[in-house]
């Protein structure tokens, strides 16, 4: 019974720490939106090579609703004068979403709620890219974009969370 007891006991400490370090990297994951405007049949392609890449970074989840980070790419065609497809242009508008918690937590306790209230659901905008290249570079110039995102904008918060934590940035 006493090593029952010390068993449940070391079963419990540790599982109280990776508890605990698991929500302090909680906050830090990357809850991401991704829209995709492209012509009907390129679309889902398109939307393929953004989403490969994107789950393959650690600290991000695709969502479809309360994103911290939205992506909103429209591709479109190039054409030549006869009609032949000779290039595709990428547009990239990258939104992150406002820290509603700053502003209310230096708000009048009368005003918080209302505060609160203005400021969910809005988005402040960080980037525009716009990429060009011939039809075949498509999959690369999508790479490329999510390895930009995950470079100037998560590196950013992983940085961040890192002084703040002292534990590096990506989670496991």
């Amino acid at each position: 019974m006493r090593y029952i007891s010390s068993l449940l006991a070391v079963i419990f400490i540790f599982s109280s720490a990776y508890l605990a370090a698991a929500q302090e990297t909680k906050g830090l994951n990357s809850r991401v939106q991704l829209s995709v405007s492209a012509a009907e049949e390129s679309r889902e392609i398109i939307s393929g090579f953004f989403t490969e890449k994107l789950n393959g970074i650690q600290d991000v989840e695709l969502v479809n609703r309360d994103p911290s980070w939205k992506i909103d790419v429209v591709v479109m065609d190039l054409l030549a004068q006869d009609g032949t497809k000779n290039g595709v242009v990428v547009s990239v508008v990258i939104l992150r979403q406002f820290d509603t918690k700053t502003i209310t937590a230096v708000s009048p306790p009368s005003q918080k709620k209302y505060m609160e209230i203005l400021t969910n659901n809005l988005y402040r905008f960080e980037e525009h890219w716009v990429r060009t290249g011939t039809p075949d570079d498509l999959k690369n110039l999508c790479d490329a974009i999510i390895a930009d995102f995950d470079a100037e904008h998560l590196d950013r918060q992983r940085k961040l969370h890192q002084k703040l934590h002292g534990k590096p940035g990506k989670t496991q």
